[in-house]
């Protein structure tokens, strides 16, 4: 079993479904689904939040999609987050099927290149 949380696990108070996510990355079974997940590029992620006065971990409401843009993670309501040019890059089972749990923009813009010129380009946005 392969143990990369046990350190901090002990200073930081998580809600209980997070601390089962937190144990259950240790568990043969979850273990296989790692490695069956690797054939496919893909991982395991905790959705998770944090209180905005506290910085406690919080789990993500599933009406909340994490996104990253320009570098920086933030919350939007499902619904809006819906609404932009992204692609979904973390997934979770709910009761009712598959939804995706964060997202990353993908957007276009022109940048100044090294002679003067503007060149336009196509770009990740993490």
């Amino acid at each position: 079993m392969v143990k990369e949380v046990t350190s901090t696990q002990s200073r930081i108070k998580l809600p209980n479904e997070l601390q089962k996510a937190q144990d259950a990355i240790n568990l043969p079974e979850v273990q296989k689904m790692l490695k069956t997940l690797k054939k496919y590029n893909l991982g395991i992620c905790m959705p998770h939040i944090h209180d905005e006065k506290t910085g406690a971990f919080r789990v993500l409401p599933t009406d909340t999609v994490q996104i990253e843009e320009d570098l920086q993670v933030r919350f939007l309501d499902r619904s809006r987050a819906n609404k932009i040019k992204s692609i979904p890059v973390a997934w979770q089972w709910n009761d009712d099927g598959i939804k995706s749990m964060a997202i990353c923009i993908s957007q276009c813009v022109t940048t100044t290149n090294p002679s003067g010129g503007e060149e336009h380009k196509t770009m990740h946005i993490h």
